[in-house]
């Protein structure tokens, strides 16, 4: 008698159990059929305040949507037509450009690597040239060259010219 008992109550808690798990799963349907057309109707409210094209102003800076590294180069010539009288929208023409010659590397350009130092911050050269002596870092002009790549554990200073690139290696 007991375990009939028992297989009611479990029978029961079952019966119970499967109907609040459905009324749960019918209520969230409900839900998220209402709050779905709520987020549809919104959506569309917003669109009707957005302009149909976003139009970019570079404000003579580089377009952050033309890749960097293309075969071909987009050149963006920007025309000022009128499609409303208060929103101007560039026009884009594509032209090749001839890729750059590639430039002699050089050892004798008159410079002289002394010394590299290098911490936390970052890595210095020590250079000396015939018009003086100078500390840089990566980026710095020296005379008609750029310093393009500093190798500290290589004791290697790369500068960049206008037709030539100058590798400065300490003496061993």
């Amino acid at each position: 008698m007991a375990s009939t008992e028992s297989r009611k109550r479990g029978m029961k808690q079952k019966v119970i159990f499967s109907t609040v798990l459905g009324a749960g799963v019918v209520m969230s349907i409900f839900f998220y059929g209402c709050f779905a057309l709520r987020g549809q109707q919104r959506d569309l409210e917003i669109e009707s305040f957005l302009p149909a094209v976003f139009l970019y102003n570079s404000e003579e800076r580089r377009d952050p949507f033309i890749p960097l590294v293309a075969k071909k180069k987009i050149v963006v010539v920007e025309e000022k037509r009128k499609t409303r009288p208060e929103v101007e929208k560039p026009e884009k023409t594509e032209q090749e450009i001839e890729k750059p010659k590639p430039k002699k590397i050089t050892a004798d350009s008159g410079y002289r690597l002394i010394g590299l130092v290098w911490d936390k911050k970052g890595v210095f050269a020590l250079i000396q040239g015939k018009e003086g002596k100078w500390i840089v870092k990566k980026g710095d002009q020296i005379g008609k060259f750029q310093v393009l790549k500093m190798e500290a554990k290589k004791g290697e200073v790369s500068l960049m010219g206008e037709n030539e690139i100058v590798k400065l290696r300490m003496r061993e």
